[in-house]
Order: structure tokens, then C-alpha cells, then sequence
């Protein structure tokens, strides 16, 4: 009985998928006929995770049954076949494949494959004698000081080079475009440009005591060199460093009110 009230729950929400699928035809039809089955899937992942919840999951775990993590490229596909699964497990006739515009997961994986290719403007995998996957790197501020930084992640076979335009401005990421392609002379390197979107902002806040930016000192790898530490000191005094610390460490002093 409790395998009959899951496969009624996937039945539902195979259902959402489909009515997602009708309800947004001319939307779809708006789309390149190269993405179109992929559009179609995201429709389909929308509505299931809408409808989706942890106790599903734990559900179809229990009864032995694939939860459908990691299967987000396919999902039509691959809920159908846990509902036929789940249908001869309950001795019911399973149903005939239900048509969609949808990718099966073995035409999910040529999809993955044919963009990637498209986006990267070569070919991947093993045929073409290259990695199956691309190698992105988020550029930091400090490579407009470092001109080896950048030459040197091309070497290790950087693909692709991220600049956060979230951070810094136009001279920064102009000087970071220019390394790279200098860098990437002879090799195909692409640049991506990832824009910032909307940000909450409340206005300028007033210059007022109790407040401190202290960051520690890492060199370009991430590792630490040389710590940072805050220390909450009265107002009175609050000039005076304390008398014990490490050598070489600065210490950043928060005044408080006595």
C-alpha cells in the first residue's frame, strides 16, 4: 500500500511536468530549435522541484528506487522509468512510454557534449584527443600585478578565464583581457565576463567608531602568511598595542565604551 501511494505521488508529479510542458508551448516555440529539448527540460526541472520534497526522496530510497539525484539533465525520462520500475514491482501493467519533447538521458549526454563543443568552439573527449571537460579560472585582482600568473594558468591549461565584474572596474578588467590574450597567443583561450546583477543597497553609512576591516595577508595560492587580529579594548588607551603578541603580527584594536 505504501508503494501504491508513491507511485501515485510520482504519477502527480510527472503530471506537473507535462502540464508545465502545455502550458508554456509558446514560449518554446520562441526558442532555437538546437535548444528547444533542452528548454523543455528545465520547464520539467522547474516543476519538479516545485512539487518535489525531502520525504519523496526518502521514500523512493526506501522501496529501492534511484531518487533521481543527479539525473537533472533527463528528468522526464528518468522518472518514467522509476514509475514502470515501481508499476512491475506492484505487479500493474506498465504504461506505454509517454511522449516529450525532453531529452532521454543517452540523448542528454550528446546534448551536454554538442554545447560544450559549441561554447568552446573544439571538440571534447576522447576522439578528439582532448579533456571531456573545461578548465575555468576566476581571475583575481593581484594578476594585473603578477604578469606571470596568468601566463603561467595558460600553461596548466586554463580554458577559460572568468573576471568577476562584481569586483574592481573597467582598468582592472581591461589590463586582465589583455594578459590573457598576450598569455594565450597561439591557444584558444576564451574570456568570460561575468556581470554583477542587482544589489540591495541602503546608502552610504556614517563614519562611526566600532568598526574594523582586517584581513589576513595570503599569497596567491591561498595560503596564509600572515594573520589578522582584532582586539576589543576600552576607549581609554585604545592607542596602545598589547603586550603580548606574535612577532611581526598586527594587531587591529576595536574601541568599546566603557
Amino acid at each position: 500500500m505504501r508503494d501504491r501511494r508513491l507511485l501515485d505521488e510520482l504519477k502527480a508529479l510527472r503530471v506537473a511536468m507535462e502540464r508545465i510542458e502545455i502550458e508554456e508551448q509558446a514560449t518554446l516555440a520562441a526558442i532555437s530549435p538546437h535548444f528547444q529539448a533542452s528548454a523543455t527540460n528545465l520547464l520539467h526541472f522547474i516543476a519538479f522541484h516545485r512539487n518535489n520534497h525531502p520525504g519523496l526522496q526518502l521514500a523512493m530510497r526506501e522501496a529501492g528506487l534511484c531518487s533521481l539525484g543527479g539525473f537533472d539533465g533527463h528528468l522526464h525520462a528518468s522518472l518514467s522509468t522509476v514509475i514502470r520500475v515501481l508499476q512491475k514491482l506492484e505487479g500493474l501493467p506498465a504504461a506505454p512510454p509517454r511522449h516529450s519533447a525532453a531529452p532521454t538521458s543517452i540523448e542528454a549526454q550528446a546534448l551536454m557534449q554538442a554545447h560544450g563543443e559549441r561554447l568552446l568552439g573544439r571538440s571534447l573527449g576522447k576522439d578528439s584527443g582532448t579533456r571531456t571537460a573545461a578548465i575555468m579560472v576566476t581571475l583575481p585582482a593581484l594578476a594585473t600585478e603578477q604578469a606571470s600568473l596568468v601566463a603561467e594558468l595558460v600553461e596548466a591549461g586554463m580554458d577559460i578565464a572568468r573576471i568577476n565584474c562584481g569586483h574592481e572596474g573597467s582598468e582592472v578588467w581591461e589590463e586582465l583581457v589583455v594578459q590573457v590574450r598576450s598569455a594565450a597567443a597561439g591557444r584558444d583561450v576564451l574570456i568570460a565576463m561575468d556581470l554583477a546583477g542587482p544589489k540591495i543597497r541602503i546608502g552610504a553609512l556614517p563614519a562611526q567608531p566600532g568598526v574594523v576591516d582586517a584581513r589576513p595577508e595570503r599569497n596567491r595560492y591561498g595560503k596564509l602568511l600572515l594573520s589578522a587580529r582584532i582586539l576589543a579594548v576600552p576607549t581609554v588607551g585604545a592607542d596602545v598595542q598589547p603586550a603580548r603578541q606574535r612577532e611581526g603580527v598586527q594587531v587591529d584594536l576595536l574601541p568599546i565604551r566603557n
